[in-house]
């Protein structure tokens, strides 16, 4: 990849589809300083505020401006050396000094000989994306069929059933490394790899969200995006969809790849059955002229993923696969977090992000986000279930496996036996290091990286599931049978002794009966308890230091891996990427990231916090510290059974909703603590207060569905407002910080025009996990960090909550704080910066209740 010595200036437009805002303008400016200097950038622009199209818009400018100046800067200096090294030939033939002029002329010939490689890879990447666009045919018909409404035909193709008993050979394990086929035909052997950018997002629905967004630009003709995804989202082939979860998907996916052996039966001239013969079947959805076609296309037409699914469908090639060739000639890659932020799954889909722009988007989670990919867990069960299969995989194949094998089999079944006996031998649950586990279980003298190897060589998470899957269905197939057997047994004796003569519905009963047992029988799933066992495996090997095991007792009996140092897994990204820019609609606080991920360059770390697109007086926000009658509201955990607190709590509710129109969404800390206000609510009066201004919504720990009460409440404020002769004037729904209806969710207009958040929602300090955590960062950061990181995963929900309101520039809401301690400096500082510029602490309940009346009243 050719670095540039030129720094790019600063463009006046960066092809914004509209007139942007000041701060989208000065967004996509610093944005675009961040990529050039190769720095960090992390960016707070308030939902509402476009921050998507801001984003892309800025990233793009920026990345065509570098491709052209790479062009025109090889060309210039390779004109120019040809020119010096012309100059000096002609100094040497004169000069008395020519054997230093001789090496200064070798020296500029190997650097023009280099830039020339250089430039001539550039060029023939260059003909290789002019010849993908060129080939493709029909370019208008297929833009049309993407963009119409008809279905595309589901793909049926059946599969003919195998004979299980010809088909063990395909679970048993030998010791050549055996690699996913689509490396075979993946391209990367390049010469020269163009800088990419990496757009990264929590799910495959808000990467669908950018693809428009990029459509809607100037970039979206010529700029080659590629969206991958799960096979999950990808596969159309009939056979593996079916499968229940992932792995099993991934699993079958994989097996197909290298052709797994079906049984077929020859039939002779009359159609009769003769001898079975083997044949290889392999995917008939993965052929290389097909996913080259598939290719070609989705990178000459910007498609998200339910657009290549159903290009795919009609050319019968499979967008799991082609996504994954396109991703090396595209320009902009769309990834689900887990394919960015683990290692081991980026090298497995031969993802290079050497050089590269890394956007990551939603990033107001990412500590936590990626110490979750990196955590593993096994329960009791699990492990009990993989020792059987291991123990049975074993037997059966004992004298066919090499000596090799049998000493990783039986290596893995002393790691499972060691830690069962662990969680067994555990009185309480416990916090250990990982050094204390390996002692303890006695496994320091097992190679664990070399059992991991011997995994991933052999593919044995895919063997023995397939084997204990195969196993299942003997037994359920014999249990069947003597399950039948003996039904037709005994209904023969009762038709034997009642059977009355002449009964001709007699003959009809025992089939019925067996039929409806038959039909009520339960197929179970069988978990795949090898794939959790390997990724604990795994953890072991990480620094001993950076992760602790928790041992949990009582109703969930597990075994769990806890990473403390996310920072450790970021690194590598942050050492290869050229640049990578953190954004989200709720940043703060933001000295978490710059401490825990970027420790070694805060020097490359610029913070960019902006406010909303909205005008200061669009926005009320309120600290209330005192009730209606003068209680100081503290919703600490001391208080929370305090009735006194719970009236005072009350009555506010009631006086807030007197005042504020149409929606108003109250968040609690916990369901506990919403489940113990609703009750104290009801009960005595209150509810049946508010319900003659507002009709009142309950968001439950279970029942219905998020969507499913905001589809509700919307409703019900509609047809309200619609409605003005009727007593009620709007919806009061009652939420939970960190529930369903917290975060992802918008509460724009007149579904939000106030925000309440009842007291500060601090997770429980004293959990294993947390605690842990806090240590942690106290001993390797500073003291008092883990305290600071306990107040920023409260902080952090709370503006969650307060994002839910004013998503555009035309909104207005009113933002009501209600706890004392929202008072003090340290806890306001940590609040978005729209919200924190014009926040208002008010000395009276009275005074607080007057400025809502004033907000209101301007408003309407």
């Amino acid at each position: 990849m050719y670095e540039r010595e030129k720094s790019l200036k600063l463009p006046d437009s960066f092809n914004f589809p509209f007139t942007p805002y000041e701060i989208q303008q000065d967004f996509m400016r610093q944005l675009f300083k961040t990529i050039e200097t190769k720095g960090i950038g992390i960016f707070e622009s308030p939902t509402g505020t476009g921050k998507t199209l801001t984003l892309t818009c800025g990233a793009l400018t920026w990345l065509l401006q570098h491709e052209k100046a790479v062009n025109e800067e090889l060309q210039d200096r390779i004109s120019k050396l040809n020119h010096e090294i012309r100059e000096l030939d002609k100094e040497n033939s004169t000069s008395n000094d020519w054997i230093s002029g001789q090496y200064e002329t070798l020296q500029k010939k190997q650097l023009l000989s280099q830039l020339k490689s250089e430039f001539d890879a550039l060029l023939e990447y260059q003909k290789r994306i002019k010849d993908i666009r060129s080939s493709r045919k029909l370019q208008v018909e297929i833009q049309k069929f993407i963009k119409s409404k008809e279905k595309v035909d589901e793909l049926t193709e059946k599969v003919d059933p195998s004979d299980e008993n010809d088909l063990e050979d395909q679970f048993l394990i030998d010791d050549a490394s055996s690699n996913d086929s689509f490396e075979e035909i993946s391209d990367e052997n390049d010469k020269f790899h163009d800088t990419k950018i990496f757009f990264c997002s929590r799910t495959h629905s808000q990467l669908s969200q950018v693809v428009q967004e990029i459509k809607k630009t100037v970039f979206g003709a010529e700029t080659r995006v590629t969206a991958l995804a799960s096979r999950q989202n990808y596969c159309i082939n009939p056979e593996v969809k079916a499968l229940k979860t992932n792995s099993l998907i991934n699993e079958r996916c994989l097996e197909l790849q290298k052709g797994s052996k079906s049984t077929t039966r020859a039939r002779d001239v009359d159609g009769k059955a003769t001898k079975k013969s083997k044949t290889a079947k392999k995917c008939p959805f993965n052929s290389n002229s097909a996913l080259e076609k598939l290719k070609n296309e989705s990178l000459s037409e910007i498609m998200d993923i339910e657009d290549l699914v159903k290009v795919a469908k009609q050319h019968k090639a499979c967008p799991y696969y082609s996504s994954r060739l396109a991703a090396s000639d595209s320009q902009v890659v769309m990834v689900p977090y887990q394919m960015i932020l683990h290692k081991k799954t980026r090298e497995q889909l031969g993802i290079n992000v050497k050089g590269a722009v890394l956007v990551i988007d939603e990033a107001h989670n990412l500590l936590d986000t990626i110490s979750a990919i990196h955590s593993a867990q096994i329960s009791l069960k699990e492990l009990l279930e993989l020792r059987e299969q291991l123990e049975n995989y074993k037997k059966r194949y004992l004298a066919r496996f090499s000596a090799k094998s049998v000493l990783r089999i039986n290596q893995f079944i002393y790691v499972a036996k060691r830690l069962i006996a662990l969680i067994k031998n555990s009185e309480a649950s416990k916090m250990i290091s990982v050094c204390e586990l390996l002692t303890e279980t006695e496994l320091f003298d097992i190679n664990i990286s070399e059992l991991c190897r011997f995994a991933k060589d052999t593919r044995l998470a895919e063997k023995l599931h397939g084997f204990a899957v195969s196993e299942s269905r003997k037994e359920k197939k014999t249990e069947k049978i003597e399950k039948k057997e003996g039904i037709k047994s005994y209904l023969k004796q009762l038709e034997e002794q009642n059977k009355p003569k002449n009964n001709k519905n007699a003959e009809i009963e025992a089939p019925m009966k067996e039929k409806s047992l038959e039909e009520r029988e339960n197929v179970q799933i069988l978990t795949n308890s090898i794939r959790p066992f390997l990724s604990l495996l795994e953890c072991f090997l990480e620094e001993f230091e950076d992760g602790r095991i928790l041992v949990s007792q009582g109703k969930e009996t597990f075994i769990k891996y806890l990473v403390l140092n996310p920072g450790a897994h970021f690194k590598d990204l942050v050492e290869q990427c050229r640049a990578i820019i953190l954004a989200g609609g709720t940043m703060q606080p933001t000295t978490e990231l710059t401490e825990q991920l970027f420790p070694d360059c805060k020097d490359r770390v610029n913070i960019h916090l902006y406010n909303h697109v909205v005008k200061q007086e669009a926005v009320l926000p309120l600290v209330f510290s005192k009730g209606p009658t003068g209680k100081e509201f503290l919703f600490n955990f001391s208080n929370k059974g305090d009735q006194n607190l719970l009236r005072e709590l009350s009555s506010t509710l009631v006086n807030i909703c007197n005042v504020v129109p149409a929606g108003v969404v109250c968040f609690f800390s916990s369901y506990d603590t919403l489940e113990n206000f609703n009750k104290f609510f009801s009960e005595n009066g209150f509810l049946e207060s508010v319900s003659k201004k507002k009709r009142v919504f309950l968001e439950k720990r279970i029942g219905v569905q998020a969507e499913t009460l905001l589809d509700q409440y919307s409703k019900a404020i509609k047809f309200l407002k619609n409605n003005p002769k009727e007593s009620q004037n709007g919806a009061l729904l009652l939420s939970v910080v960190g529930g369903k209806l917290s975060e992802g969710l918008n509460f724009s207009d007149d579904l939000g025009r106030c925000v309440i958040v009842v007291g500060l929602p601090y997770p429980n300090k004293f959990s294993p996990e947390l605690s842990e955590k806090m240590k942690y960062l106290d001993k390797n950061l500073a003291f008092g960090a883990g305290n600071e990181y306990y107040e920023n995963l409260c902080m952090k929900a709370v503006n969650q909550c307060i994002g839910r309101a004013v998503r555009h520039i035309n909104d207005y809401a009113s933002v009501v704080l209600l706890d004392v301690r929202y008072s003090q400096e340290k806890i306001r500082k940590k609040l978005p910066q729209w919200i924190e510029r014009g926040i208002v602490n008010v000395e009276t309940f009275g005074r607080g209740q007057v400025s809502l009346v004033k907000f209101f009243k301007e408003r309407n």
